[in-house]
């Protein structure tokens, strides 16, 4: 369990709302619904009874609420002192690197920003949909990522990157993995595994969209928001991943690229509101080498 589910569970309660709630931290009522769920099952409990007019607490959802408005109470406050300290106070720009890791020219542009630039760059770890509430409060100034929710575009800025082949990601001794490129119809029948969905929603959806379009629903069978647990399990053989291909490649896994997946953009984003003369420049450095080779 996260401080993410915490946090949704304490603002739901307050409503009595599940579609309130999400409006409330930029997530889709459905995506929202599946993590509450997601809670319910990691704790073993129905925390919400789900009504037509009104969403509320069961017995136990009541008897916890305030063990969990003290989490949040205590990690707000932990982050409030952290904040402190955050890099911004040196003049850095701070750029969002989700789990799945940084492509080689996004480290090779940062480095070479570093050693020319005043304004060094550090790194923030995000995930999921929380990167797009860090950017608009300015916890991180740029990330580098494929989809963005259309409630989150109005507010930002994008320069397109590189472009990415989806590819199915299997164990080195699995049947497809010395393939040139397959097509989604050889994986019908196979254990499915994703990034989280209520995390990743766009990214979950372009695949099943994909799959349903070749005749076949994927049965998902694993979900986690850290790619290592995923990785490993693919490599095991527990099971297959279908995500963009910018994600690393560990031992005993191979990536195979997917013949009806195109290659698809990615892009730098900003919110337009940051003032930073910092953002700024670092938008002119983005721009200036935006002609860079494809992967």
């Amino acid at each position: 369990m996260n401080i993410r589910k915490i946090r949704g569970f304490c603002i739901a309660a307050k409503l009595s709302s599940f579609s309130r709630a999400a409006d409330s931290i930029f997530m889709t009522q459905p995506a929202f619904s599946r993590m509450i769920a997601s809670m319910e099952e990691e704790l073993g409990c129905t925390l919400f009874e789900r009504g037509r007019v009104e969403t509320t607490l069961t017995p136990i959802g009541r008897m916890i609420l305030p063990e969990m408005e003290e989490i949040v109470e205590h990690y707000e406050r932990a982050a409030h002192t952290a904040s402190e300290y955050k890099p911004k106070a040196e003049g850095a720009i701070v750029i969002g690197e989700f789990h799945f890791g940084w492509t080689d020219r996004c480290r090779h542009l940062c480095a070479c920003w570093n050693s020319r630039s005043a304004a060094p760059i550090r790194t923030q770890e995000v995930s999921g949909l929380s990167a797009f509430t860090m950017l608009r409060s300015g916890d991180i100034d740029f990330m580098h990522t494929m989809y963005t929710p259309a409630k989150y575009q109005p507010f930002l800025e994008a320069i397109p990157a590189e472009k990415f082949r989806h590819c199915a990601f299997v164990s080195e001794s699995h049947r497809l993995a010395g393939e040139k490129d397959i097509s989604l119809r050889d994986l019908k029948g196979e254990r499915f595994m994703f990034y989280e969905r209520s995390q990743f929603p766009l990214m979950y959806e372009r695949v099943t969209s994909a799959c349903a379009e070749e005749g076949f629903i994927p049965g998902v069978y694993y979900e986690t928001d850290n790619t290592e647990m995923l990785m490993n399990r693919v490599g095991t053989g527990e099971g297959i991943a279908v995500i963009p291909g910018f994600t690393h490649v560990v031992a005993g896994v191979a990536a195979v690229p997917i013949r009806e997946m195109p290659p698809e953009p990615s892009y730098w984003f900003w919110w337009k509101e940051n003032p930073r003369p910092e953002v700024l420049e670092f938008v002119k450095y983005l721009t200036e080498m935006a002609g860079g080779p494809d992967t």
